[in-house]
């Protein structure tokens, strides 16, 4: 999952490196979890229905897991900043 946000934020960043920007690097991994759970609800859902949830539940679905994401941002930053601001992975 790391490695999937550094990849994102390079493609934007150039020499970017996390261990400078924790609270960063968190955002785009809470994006990240955001994004699989979605995309992963939508999979799961349309093998069990055989067919696509509708637009108004595909919005509030998608505003669901982004908030799960960003639920996990402000974790994962309470974590780095409990130990000493710095990434230490």
């Amino acid at each position: 999952m790391e490695l999937i946000a550094e990849v994102i934020i390079s493609i934007f960043i150039s020499n970017f490196k996390s261990e400078d920007h924790p609270y960063l690097i968190n955002f785009f991994k809470g994006i990240t979890i955001g994004l699989i759970g979605y995309a992963l609800g939508n999979i799961v859902g349309y093998i069990e229905n055989h067919k696509v949830m509708e637009y108004s539940k595909q919005i509030l679905f998608f505003i669901v897991t982004q908030f799960i994401g960003f639920v996990c941002f402000i974790f994962l930053s309470m974590v780095d900043f409990l130990n000493g601001g710095k990434n230490k992975s």
